[in-house]
């Protein structure tokens, strides 16, 4: 259920559809980097949700940084620190500045009619 990260130009629809889904699971606390659990019956459920995200980031997790943090994280399963760490990546990673600043001046620079926008009229 949970969607495929092959390429970081996915980070956002990947990101709605993955807390989506995390909220569907109840283990969005997993991907809330401000949520700390402050009791111990707290802490034993955040542990299994952690495993639990743990085990769907071994399958979705593509790209190379995404496997990479996985790996980083195999003993102690902190699902929450990947996703973060994978998030901060995302943000700054100059390919994606990069890609948005490619998108953004075909989108100001494209006409309809002229054959350059692939959308249709509404898009």
């Amino acid at each position: 259920m949970f969607p495929e990260l092959k390429d970081l130009k996915q980070w956002d629809s990947w990101c709605i559809e993955t807390k989506a889904q995390a909220k569907a699971h109840n283990v969005e606390q997993v991907i809330d980097a401000k949520y700390k659990a402050s009791y111990a019956a707290d802490k034993e459920i955040f542990d299994q949700k952690q495993k639990f995200m743990y085990a769907v980031f071994t399958k979705t997790l593509l790209t190379d940084k995404g496997k990479s943090l996985v790996r980083e994280h195999n003993t102690d399963g902190d699902a929450q620190t990947i996703y973060w760490e994978l998030f901060l990546q995302a943000k700054r990673s100059t390919n994606v500045s990069a890609d948005a600043s490619e998108l953004l001046a075909y989108v100001t620079t494209s006409r309809i009619g002229t054959g350059l926008w692939k959308g249709s009229t509404e898009s």
